[in-house]
């Protein structure tokens, strides 16, 4: 908080020696005619409307009362006044030698359409070059999206995987992903208020919450967010918030839902008001925010998600401009969905005996385990933790005529601990892998499992040495093996205490001057970011649990051929605790960039729109790579309790030397435009982008972990290169809106980072390899009114997607000697879906109304090598409500009316760590393999929800 403190008080006292200086100047202008400006249907005022001598480039802007005044020459008393405002219709007014004008604009027929998101100046719609969709604040309330991301999922050209639940959400756009071996946000940028939510692309969503607060949401795709936004070549998702308005005014939501087709309770609070604070109402909040309480989707014996945030502004505006201060406070716990055994590569559906609805993510577990050294609290309900507090600012101000000064900064300071386990896959007793994983390589005898919940022993193994080293030993099941699940297999169920304490401090700054046929901005964007990181790519020890709804941890004893009796779990149910210890690291980034863009008229309807923007991410920071402190296994080790027979604790290591490491990316990127009005309904645009994308955040963690790899990584393997063309048809009027976008992408220079095991357990990484994809399609967007009562919204993306080039590396059993590399260049790009499809009918009459949303998303291929194809699946939502009053509304949804199942990522056959490897399942091995078990994660299923409004 102390940090939060002195960086508002640097910012505020710089901020108002420079108020003070602009009043000065700004005073001196003497006021020959004025004038107020209103919309002449609200009869509010205007803010920031343009007003402009005909002929001349002289002009000024409307205050916050929607006043204004403009010094006139001698001859230009009886000249003539240009008003405009984005959203109107542009009137002109001869002045006639009149000193008092009051002006009433009338609204045009895209002022809803007016967007900010992309472009340097806010514009509509059908003026914008860009491909651009808007959730309005009544788009929002009438659905009923689980997460920030789901809320995205019926804008064109954008998939959105929703599978894990409220948070670690996954967007991709126009097939720019590096599905599955990437996730996140990792060519977008998603934003709160036009700044980026993080730089990292670490776990984004987990700060992000829709709630009350939210005004809009501005979704844009394509080649233009290469010069707007920084470094996301894939799009910019604003997150916009409400404002105070001219009068007090709030609301107040209760939501309850059911969620698991109606099993699992969910409770919901959202509250905000807003208004004035001073008499002549220039100055103004908005407060609001929510709370909530769930089981989840699947039921895992405790809450799924609880916690909520806050968030506040205050906005004052006075003559020339307007200044917002705002600060945001997240508490929040959330459940990540665990996998779910699978079957069948070509139509795969639950293993027997498994639920859509069940959990199999980690019991209720609370202990204390081991952690360098230190032993650490483990609590698996508190799941996925993250907090934040961030305050922020943005300025605008014209400081003459038809040049504006905008400037927004923010700094925020984000806390996440995941308590509670990860990649869940089934896990082979049978297998050697499975003793080796735990150090259990060279102990032999017989294992029994025994549930801990139920005391019931479900099976023995006997484990003998083979003759040619651990991997050749010989296991025999017992004969009363009684495993629940399938093939007396168990779930891989490790703990998991990793923690990031990040910070981000974010700022940009533009100068726009606008002249008579065109405009020019100019501007940059600064921010660093930091990281401490605890438990990089590793685990907490590894655990068994059985296959079954809220799986039971087993315990797991040894009766050794060396005639001892060990005991191989802790008292949680985990092995081999610290495993050999948590790899740490700290990562500093420090981003800049400079842009300049032009807006010109060329001619009647025509407007070039083009930018240029340098790009500069600097990376530096150290990992350390921890040091085991029992390497040999030694049977006289006894661990933190010096008892040899208990193995669970015989591990651990210490923080291992620090590998420091300073890497920059830098890059320029462009886009240019040409825009043509054909008319106040029509309009077309081409757009031709070239841009980059720097290393991501686990890149610097993950690759940058031996010396080896920190010398021989250049400049050119830690960015990517992208190019994107786009052709655009816009209609806009009161009864339809089409927008139809051809588009062409090009994903190059793309890094492939895959981790393998040697024999011995330990881990390596294959040399890096390069690859390129292309894609092809169209987005598709209407909104066509049939008449008063009756309506429908559709998007479509249709795009075929190929990898011009693509290599990887196959692991097998011995180590990188027998590592096998295959070209899989021109096959489908592993994750993109030829069609998504979305239609929402719509019904309104008096005081109901009733929205039925179809989705459609088509079969894909599950990986690069193609080896199998997720299968495509439907979802229809339902959303009806009923207004009693201007204050009392009633709203009903069920999301996934019909209960539809589909895969949305999965994990590979084989047990962990094999199932982490997923481009080995090809082809010919699903061929070899028809019957084999693998994991997958799906959308959610039927949920039930009953929201009451008031508004006062």
């Amino acid at each position: 908080m102390k940090k939060l403190f002195n960086y508002f008080h640097y910012i505020s006292k710089h901020l108002f020696c420079l108020f003070l200086f602009l009043g000065s100047m700004t005073g001196l202008a003497a006021q020959k005619v004025s004038g107020t400006i209103k919309d002449i249907g609200t009869s509010e005022p205007i803010i920031g409307a343009a007003v402009s001598l005909k002929g001349t480039s002289k002009g000024t802007v409307s205050d916050v009362n929607g006043n204004f005044s403009l010094e006139l020459g001698e001859k230009e008393k009886n000249a003539t006044l240009v008003i405009s405002f984005v959203g109107y219709e542009t009137q002109e007014i001869a002045i006639n030698g009149q000193e008092t004008l009051n002006i009433a604009l009338k609204a045009g027929k895209n002022l809803e359409e007016v967007v900010v998101t992309g472009v340097f100046d806010a514009r509509t719609r059908l003026e914008a070059s860009s491909a651009i969709s808007i959730m309005k604040t009544q788009d929002i309330e009438r659905v009923a999206a689980t997460s920030a991301g789901d809320l995205l999922k019926n804008i064109p050209g954008v998939y959105v995987d929703a599978s894990a639940g409220e948070t670690r959400n996954t967007i991709t756009t126009r097939g720019l992903t590096l599905f599955p071996s990437a996730a996140g946000y990792n060519y977008v940028s998603m934003q709160e208020d036009g700044l980026p939510l993080s730089n990292f692309n670490y776990g984004t969503d987990n700060f992000l919450r829709p709630d009350v607060t939210t005004a809009r949401v501005e979704a844009l795709r394509g080649g233009s967010a290469t010069v707007t936004g920084a470094n996301a070549p894939g799009g910019i998702f604003n997150y916009i918030s409400k404002t105070g308005g001219e009068t007090m005014s709030g609301e107040a939501r209760a939501k309850y839902g059911l969620e698991g087709d109606g099993k699992n309770p969910y409770y919901r609070a959202d509250l905000g008001i807003g208004g004035p604070l001073n008499a002549d109402k220039t100055l103004r909040f908005y407060v609001g925010g929510f709370y909530r309480y769930s089981d989840g989707a699947r039921y895992a014996g405790y809450a799924a998600n609880n916690g909520g945030q806050i968030k506040a502004n205050i906005t004052k505006m006075y003559s020339g401009g307007d200044l917002k201060f705002y600060v945001k406070l997240l508490n929040d716990q959330n459940a990540v969905t665990a996998s779910t055994p699978t079957e069948n590569w070509q139509d795969q559906r639950l293993s027997p005996g498994f639920n859509y609805t069940d959990s199999y993510d980690v019991p209720s577990i609370q202990g204390k385990l081991a952690r360098n050294s230190e032993t650490i609290d483990y609590d698996s309900r508190k799941k996925h933790h993250s907090k934040e507090t961030a305050v922020g600012l943005s300025w605008s101000h014209h400081l003459a005529e038809d040049l504006q000064l905008k400037f927004s900064t923010r700094y925020s300071d984000r806390n996440y601990f995941h308590n509670g386990t990860t990649i869940v896959a089934p896990f082979m007793p049978m297998a050697n892998i499975f003793y080796v994983l735990p150090g259990l390589t060279n102990r032999y005898g017989l294992y029994t499992f025994t549930d801990k919940v139920t005391g019931k022993v479900l099976g023995t193994f006997n484990r003998v040495a083979g003759p040619a080293g651990p991997f050749s030993a010989t296991i025999t099941p017992g004969a009363a093996n009684s495993f629940p699940g399938i093939n007396n297999q168990v779930l891989f169920m490790p703990a998991f205490m990793s923690q990031r304490d990040m910070s981000d401090f974010s700022n940009q700054l533009s100068l726009s001057k606008k002249l008579d046929k065109m405009s020019f901005t100019v501007g940059g964007y600064f921010a660093q970011s930091k990281m401490n990181a605890i438990g990089v790519n590793t685990g907490s020890g590894p655990g068994a649990a059985t296959m079954e709804h809220i799986p039971h941890m087993i315990d797991i004893k040894l009766a050794s051929a060396d005639g001892k009796t060990y005991q191989v779990t802790s008292p949680e149910g985990f092995m081999k605790v610290d495993e050999a210890g948590q790899n740490t690291g700290l990562a500093n980034q420090t981003q800049y960039s400079l842009f300049l863009a032009q807006e010109w008229n060329i001619a009647n309807g025509l407007t070039l729109d083009w930018g240029v923007r340098y790009e500069n991410v600097k990376n530096d920071g150290w990992n350390a790579v921890t040091v085991p402190i029992n390497t040999a296994d030694a049977v006289t080790f006894g661990g933190l309790d010096n008892n040899p027979l208990t193995l669970y604790d015989n591990f651990g290591g210490k923080q291992g030397p620090l590998l420091n490491y300073s890497k920059s990316a830098k890059y320029l990127a462009y886009s240019a435009s040409l825009n043509y009005k054909i008319s106040n309904e029509q309009a077309v645009y081409v757009r031709f982008s070239d841009g980059g994308k720097s290393a991501d955040i686990n890149t610097f963690t993950s690759l940058l972990n031996t010396q080896y790899n920190i010398d021989n990584t250049k400049e050119e393997d830690l960015k990517q290169k992208i190019q994107q063309v786009e052709v655009a048809y816009k209609y806009s009027t009161d009864r339809l809106k089409i927008f139809l976008t051809p588009f062409y992408s090009k994903l190059s220079n793309v890094a492939n980072i895959l981790y393998f095991r040697n024999a011995d357990n330990t881990a390596y990484a294959p040399p890096v390899l390069f690859n390129e994809f292309v894609t092809k399609g169209v987005e598709i967007e209407a909104d066509i009114n049939f008449n008063k009562n009756f309506g429908l919204k559709a998007s479509a993306l249709i795009q075929q997607s190929n990898a011009t080039v693509y290599k990887t590396w196959i692991a097998n059993a011995n180590g990188p000697q027998d590592d096998v590399l295959l070209d899989f260049s021109g096959n489908k790009t592993g994750g993109v879906p030829p069609l998504m499809l979305n239609l929402a009918p719509r019904f309104a009459m008096d005081n109901f109304f009733a929205i039925l949303s179809y989705n459609h998303l088509s079969k894909r291929p599950a990986n690069t090598p193609n080896g199998f194809e997720m299968k495509g699946f439907d979802n229809v939502d339902l959303s009806a409500g009923y207004t009693f009053s201007k204050q009392l509304s009633l709203q009903f949804n069920i999301n996934n009316v019909f209960n539809q199942f589909g895969v949305q990522n999965w994990l590979g056959s084989g047990g962990f760590p094999t199932s982490l490897n997923r481009d080995r399942i090809t082809p010919a091995y699903v061929a070899a393999n028809p019957n084999d078990t693998f994991s997958a994660t799906r959308n959610m299923p039927r949920a039930y929800f009953l929201t009451v409004s008031y508004k006062f």
